[in-house]
Formats: structure tokens, C-alpha cells, sequence
């Protein structure tokens, strides 16, 4: 029941309490207000994540942010918002999507992955999308970092 920036506070703190010198955490934090149809959300030094709003291309969302969780106990958070009308999605990802080289060194970066969304509309095909995207892209199924992709649709009434 607290709000993002609240929980976020929190979540530092205890991050803080269990992080040695040098280890640090990036966060993206988001609640889904269906009948606000609004996003609320506090990134935590993460930026790895777009939203598509209904009938709109991906895009990323300009935010103040604030810092990586586990390095200042006292960080300050603040939750921010943008329009979440039904058919909206957010997708969060790792860095091992934007960062992936391909045989060449070229990154697959966030022009790319916002361009292969272009033709998605669900979440599943997000996923799917962005996995074979990226397969192509690296030209292996063995990348250099982990990689997480979640997107989540508020679905119409």
C-alpha cells in the first residue's frame, strides 16, 4: 500500500544494511493503476525499460531516475507517472539485451529493440520478438551477459 518512492527508500535501506563495498543494485519499480489508467514508477538507476502505450510505437520514458540501490542509505526517490490507457504495455529488461555485441562489436541497442517492437502487440510477442532479434543480432544463442525481458499489457475491460 505505499508508494513507489516509499518502497523504493525501503528497498535501498535494506540493500545498504547487506552490500559490501563496490555492490550496488539498479531497480525498476512499477504499479499499474487500471483505473487511473496510469503507471506509477520509480527507477532506481535502471533505464532499461520502454513503454507502449495503446496503438503507439515503444518508446522510453524520460524520468528524473534516482540512484542505484545499496550505495547512499539516505537516497531520496520520487514516483513518477505516465498515461496507461488499456492495451498499454511496459517492458523491463537486463542490460544483456541493449548491450549485446554482435561478431562486429555493434551493440543491439534501444533503436533496435524499439524498432523490432514495431510489430508487436502482445506481450508474448514482445518476448518472442526481442529473443529471436537479439539470436539474429549476436549470431549465437551464447551471449555475453544474462538476459530478462518482461512486458506486461494492461489488458481492455
Amino acid at each position: 500500500g505505499d508508494a513507489p518512492h516509499e518502497a523504493m527508500m525501503r528497498t535501498n535501506e535494506s540493500a545498504c544494511a547487506r552490500s559490501g563495498d563496490g555492490e550496488f543494485l539498479s531497480l525498476f519499480l512499477g504499479v499499474i493503476d487500471p483505473e487511473a489508467q496510469r503507471l506509477d514508477f520509480v527507477d532506481a538507476g535502471h533505464g532499461l525499460w520502454l513503454l507502449a502505450e495503446a496503438g503507439a510505437p515503444a518508446r522510453r520514458v524520460a524520468c528524473e531516475g534516482g540512484h542505484l540501490l545499496g550505495i547512499q542509505e539516505d537516497a531520496q526517490y520520487i514516483t513518477e507517472s505516465a498515461p496507461f490507457p488499456p492495451g498499454s504495455r511496459v517492458l523491463a529488461f537486463s542490460d544483456g539485451l541493449v548491450e549485446q555485441p554482435d561478431p562486429r562489436g555493434e551493440q543491439f541497442g534501444f533503436d533496435r529493440a524499439i524498432g523490432v517492437l514495431t510489430g508487436t502487440s502482445t506481450p508474448a510477442d514482445d518476448v518472442a520478438a526481442l529473443s529471436a532479434a537479439l539470436r539474429e543480432h549476436a549470431e549465437t544463442d551464447r551471449y555475453a551477459d544474462d538476459l530478462t525481458v518482461a512486458s506486461i499489457r494492461l489488458n481492455d475491460r
